[in-house]
C-alpha cells in the first residue's frame, strides 16, 4: 500500500524520482500466451459518482454531490479485505474496493489479461501482486487483448472489469458481486482497445479490427453509435482514448493515421440521452425510449463517418498507441519514438477534415521495433512509461525538458527476461506502482522512491 507521505507528495505535484524492481510473478507458466493488457483501478470521478444519465442533463456543468467513497468505513468489512464465494461457471472470489480498516485506505487493484482469462491482483509494497480473482472464459480460443475498469453508479455502486480481445465481444464482469453483468457483441473482428468515458461510466468504446469504433451504453449493453465509413480507418483500429472531457476521442490504427472523432455533435449527444432513458425505461428492447410525450420511440443508432481531423504524417509505419495530454496528443509507432504533437482545429468542410499538426518533443525508446508496445499514464498525464522489445521500461516525466527517461527499469533478472516483449504498462492511483506485463505472461511489479 502506499505511505501517506507518497499520497501527499503526489497531491502536491512532485512526481517520484524513478522506480526500481520490487517482484513479479508468472500467470501462465510454460505457456506461450501473451499478458496483453493491464490496467490500474482509480478513484471514481464525482461525474462517475453522480451516475451515468445524469451527466446528459442540459449538458451542463454537473453539481457536486456529497458521496465520497473514502468515508464507508462504518460498512461492515471481512476481516482479511476478502470473501471467497463459489460460482459454478467461474473461479471467481469477491473484493472490496477498500482495505478494512478505519482510515478506508485505498486498494491498489489492477487487472490483467492472459489468454482467455481475466485476473485482478492487489500490488503490495514490497511484496509479489496477490492474486483475488481469476475468470476464465468459456470459449478456449477466446484470447483478451484489453481490459479497462468502470464504476457501476446505479444500483450498489459496484466495479467492474470490461475484457475484450479475438471474438469481438466485451465481457463485463462483476467484480465485488463476482459475476459476468453482461457480453457486449457487434464487432466483426477482434477488439484491439478499449476505454470508458471520462464522465459517463456507462459508456464504453471499443476500437476493432473491422475498421469501427463502438460506443457502448453498459446500462442496456446495446451499441450507441459507430463511428466507420467514409473517412473512417481503412485497416484495424487499434487503439482509442477519450479526451479529458469526453467530448472528443483519438484513434489509431494499422493504415498509419491519427484520427480525432467528435463525441459531441447533436446526433450522438441525442443517442446517448435515449440510450439512458431507455435503460431507465427497463423494458426488454433496449432500443426503445420514451419521448417528451410518453410515446414509446426506437432509437435510432448514427453513422458517424466523418473525423475532424485525420493525418497520415506524423508516422510511416502502423501507429499502435495514441492518449490524449490536454489538448496535445501523444502518438506511438514502430520506430523508437513517441511524438507529442498539436492538431489543427479547423476542416474546411464535414468531408474535408483537417489534417495538420506541430510536431512539439520526442521521447526516444531503446529497442522498441515492435507493433503493438502500448505506453500508459499515470492519472494526472505527468508521467508517461513504454516498454521495449527488450523487457525494460522507459519512464519519462513530460514537464523535464530535454525528453530524457526519468528511468529505465528491468526485472532483477534482466538477461532471462531481455527478449520479453513489453506488452503495456500502468500506473496506480498515486503512481507509487507501476506495472508491466510481457509476451511471456509475465507481470512485473515496479515501486517509485
Amino acid at each position: 500500500m502506499p505511505q501517506e507521505k507518497s499520497n501527499a507528495s503526489q497531491r502536491a505535484g512532485e512526481s517520484p524520482k524513478g522506480y526500481r524492481y520490487a517482484s513479479h510473478v508468472v500467470e501462465n507458466p510454460g505457456s506461450e500466451h501473451a499478458t496483453f493488457g493491464v490496467q490500474f483501478c482509480l478513484k471514481p470521478s464525482k461525474y462517475h459518482l453522480q451516475g451515468g444519465g445524469s451527466v446528459w442533463e442540459g449538458r451542463g456543468p454537473l453539481c457536486p454531490i456529497a458521496k465520497d467513497l473514502e468515508n464507508d468505513a462504518d460498512k461492515p468489512q471481512p476481516a482479511n479485505g476478502v470473501q471467497e464465494m463459489d460460482i459454478d461457471d467461474d473461479d471467481i472470489s469477491i473484493v472490496t474496493t477498500k482495505k478494512p480498516n478505519a482510515e478506508g485506505t485505498w486498494r491498489n487493484l489492477f487487472v490483467t489479461c492472459n489468454a482467455n482469462c481475466v485476473r485482478v491482483y492487489e500490488a503490495r509494497k514490497k511484496l509479489k501482486p496477490l492474486l483475488l480473482q481469476l475468470y476464465e472464459d468459456e470459449d478456449p480460443k477466446e484470447e483478451f487483448y484489453c481490459v479497462a475498469w468502470t464504476y457501476n453508479a446505479d444500483g450498489n455502486h459496484e466495479w467492474w472489469a470490461c475484457a475484450a480481445g479475438k471474438k469481438g465481444v466485451v465481457r463485463i464482469l462483476n467484480v465485488q458481486k463476482a459475476s459476468m453483468k453482461t457480453s457486449l457483441a457487434g464487432h466483426g473482428e477482434a477488439i484491439n482497445d478499449l476505454k470508458v468515458h471520462p464522465r459517463d461510466p456507462a459508456l464504453l468504446i471499443t476500437a476493432s479490427k473491422d475498421e469501427s469504433l463502438r460506443l457502448w451504453n453498459l446500462r442496456t449493453g446495446s451499441t450507441v453509435a459507430v463511428f466507420a465509413g467514409l473517412k473512417g480507418h481503412r485497416g484495424e483500429v487499434v487503439h482509442v482514448d477519450f479526451d479529458r472531457d469526453g467530448k472528443r476521442f483519438a484513434s489509431c490504427g494499422i493504415d498509419n493515421s491519427v484520427r480525432i472523432w467528435d463525441a459531441d455533435e447533436a446526433k450522438v449527444i441525442r443517442a446517448i440521452k435515449e440510450s439512458h432513458e431507455a435503460a431507465d425505461l427497463g423494458v426488454e428492447d433496449t432500443y426503445v425510449y420514451r419521448d417528451k410525450t410518453g410515446t414509446r420511440k426506437k432509437t435510432k443508432v448514427p453513422i458517424c463517418q466523418f473525423p475532424y481531423f485525420v493525418t497520415r504524417k506524423v508516422h510511416k509505419h502502423y501507429v499502435d498507441c495514441v492518449m490524449w495530454v490536454g489538448d496535445l496528443l501523444l502518438s506511438k509507432s514502430v520506430h523508437n519514438r513517441i511524438f507529442l504533437w498539436e492538431p489543427t482545429a479547423d476542416r474546411e468542410s464535414l468531408s474535408s477534415p483537417a489534417s495538420n499538426y506541430t510536431l512539439l518533443e520526442e521521447y526516444v525508446l531503446s529497442v522498441c521495433h515492435v507493433w503493438f508496445i502500448r505506453f500508459a499514464m499515470d492519472r494526472s498525464r505527468r508521467l508517461m512509461a513504454c516498454g521495449n522489445d527488450k523487457g525494460m521500461v522507459s519512464v519519462f516525466d513530460l514537464k523535464t525538458i530535454p525528453s530524457k527517461p526519468l528511468c529505465e527499469v528491468c526485472p532483477k533478472d534482466k538477461y532471462r527476461y531481455s527478449s520479453h516483449f513489453v506488452r503495456q504498462c500502468a500506473f496506480s492511483e498515486d503512481a507509487s506502482f507501476l506495472i508491466a506485463v510481457d509476451d511471456r505472461s509475465c507481470v512485473v511489479q515496479y515501486e517509485s522512491f
